[in-house]
């Protein structure tokens, strides 16, 4: 079976990556101050999607940015984390957000448990140790949890429309669209700090940015 090709070409380095964040960030700063909100919330979510696939990039569950599944280097170790949370997971598909969301949350329970660096794996060792120097957990799990509820209310929105009173949404989207992008640049800023030196990738020789 023939791989399902893109309908629009994907950046090819990270210069381009620049220049789409930067003309994504221009265009929401455009629709806010036109009043264009449904166009700010799709790229609000956009971001969101971007930021937790740059995470697990760093955190070396993807061996690149495009992939949609767990690298088969730290696969396992990842899937252990994923069937701690739910003994039912079955994949390290990351293909929507919410998919992404729980690896990170695997992630924040897994650290939790551990009292100290595992040393059975130069993998789980750097992780734990980035985490715990870098990653404050609690405030991360709130900003997930915003983050779910924001989804939600979005789902709604795009979903079923003509089925929501128009003087509500109307009320009700511009508060959204504030809080959507407070959730970008928190996730921005944990994306920053698991970066920090490319100490996780690095541990097991994957390339680096």
């Amino acid at each position: 079976m023939l791989k399902k090709q893109p309908k629009i070409a994907p950046v090819a380095n990270n210069e381009e990556k620049g220049l789409s964040y930067s003309l994504a960030m221009k265009r929401h700063k455009k629709a806010i101050d036109e009043g264009f909100y449904f166009e700010a919330m799709l790229i609000e979510y956009a971001l969101m999607e971007d930021r937790l696939r740059s995470f697990l990039y760093h955190v070396g569950m993807l061996n690149q940015k495009c992939d949609t599944k767990g690298f088969r280097r730290t696969k396992s170790e990842i899937m252990a984390m994923l069937r701690r949370r739910n003994p039912k997971a079955s994949s390290t598909s990351v293909r929507n957000i919410s998919a992404k969301v729980e690896v990170v949350r695997a992630m924040l329970d897994w650290y939790a448990s551990i009292p100290e660096a595992p040393k059975e794996s130069a993998y789980l060792c750097a992780l734990w140790c980035q985490f715990g120097s870098r990653i404050d957990v609690d405030e991360v799990s709130s900003t997930l949890s915003r983050l779910d509820e924001w989804c939600d209310y979005r789902n709604e929105i795009i979903h079923a429309l003509m089925n929501k009173d128009p003087h509500a949404v109307e009320e009700g989207i511009p508060r959204r669209c504030e809080q959507g992008m407070a959730i970008v640049r928190e996730l921005d800023k944990y994306v920053k700090q698991i970066k920090y030196r490319n100490l996780i990738r690095r541990a097991i020789r994957l390339k680096t940015e």
